[in-house]
């Protein structure tokens, strides 16, 4: 998952069963997809296996150039988005196949957190609100 900081909005994202980097290459796609990322953008992560990779390093610099990578202190770890999330999916009862899971997990993203969420982070506005606004 790929999350914008300016408006707190998850912008692109890729589902997987392991940590391989063409996985993150996938959202990374996305993102630049849905974001055109211009001069002085960071992509910020955790040291995970998959960003620290060769493999991301390469696609990162392919596809976005202009973009820089920056990584968290060891330990420190981004990881407030997946526990709301977990804690969102937990709420729906019965077992469910890894496709509903996947259905449930991106009707929460776009329909719920980027579109009707407010944040603290960014003083209780909505995420889309702020989307809007900075591309107008």
């Amino acid at each position: 998952m790929i999350l914008e900081l300016w408006d707190r909005t998850v912008i692109g994202w890729a589902f997987s069963e392991d940590l391989e980097a063409g996985h993150v290459g996938d959202a990374l796609m996305t993102a630049c997809m849905n974001r055109k990322p211009g001069r002085g953008l960071l992509f910020h992560s955790d040291r995970g296996v998959p960003y620290c990779s060769k493999e991301f390093r390469e696609m990162l610099s392919a596809w976005c150039p202009q973009v820089r990578q920056r990584m968290s202190r060891k330990g420190n770890c981004a990881e407030r988005f997946f526990k709301t999330l977990k804690a969102e999916v937990d709420k729906v009862e019965g077992s469910h196949t890894k496709e509903e899971v996947r259905v449930e997990v991106c009707e929460y993203m776009e329909l719920y957190y980027n579109k009707r969420r407010r944040d603290t982070a960014i003083g209780y506005a909505l995420p889309i609100a702020l989307t809007h606004y900075n591309t107008a």
